[in-house]
């Protein structure tokens, strides 16, 4: 006897496979790096445990979405897509040339605009934020080599 498996909640289901998916890449592409342990970590070993993460997260609503009602998957909008995949490509070609500054404060406002109702002195001061956020992880404590502006170190 088998037991009929069928979405009650489309929405955790698709999110579920799709967090799935992005696990069995994350460990297929790192597969050829070496993991080390905890305390002596290989460049393999946050790929691997974030990739495992990520498959518990899929499991788990994947599991919610065969248990539990929830919502049909709503249509796609192209408004956030768009804006979302804008400002990782506007941060992809600027990042060489601008720096770390220009190129999050950029990313920012395009993502932020994905929202209908965005507004601008919002956005300006989150940019600012996330802007100073990035310089003080990325330059100042992992001191990576990257620009801050354009032509500066």
């Amino acid at each position: 006897m088998s037991l009929p498996l069928r979405a009650r909640s489309p929405q955790d289901v698709a999110a579920g496979v799709l967090l799935l998916g992005i696990c069995l890449a994350g460990i297929h592409f790192g597969r050829d790096l070496e993991a080390g342990t905890a305390a002596d970590m290989g460049p393999g070993y946050f790929p691997m445990v974030l990739s495992g993460i990520i498959g518990v997260c899929g499991l788990t609503l994947l599991a919610r979405g065969v248990s539990r009602d929830g919502p049909a998957i709503d249509t796609v909008r192209l408004r956030p897509v768009l804006c979302v995949l804008g400002a990782l490509l506007a941060f992809f070609i600027m990042i060489d040339r601008a720096g770390l500054v220009p190129s999050v404060v950029a990313m920012t406002f395009i993502a932020a605009y994905a929202r209908p109702r965005a507004r601008f002195a919002e956005t300006l001061v989150l940019a600012i934020v996330v802007a100073v956020f990035a310089v003080l992880v990325f330059i100042e404590a992992l001191h990576l080599p990257m620009q801050i502006w354009w032509g500066a170190q």
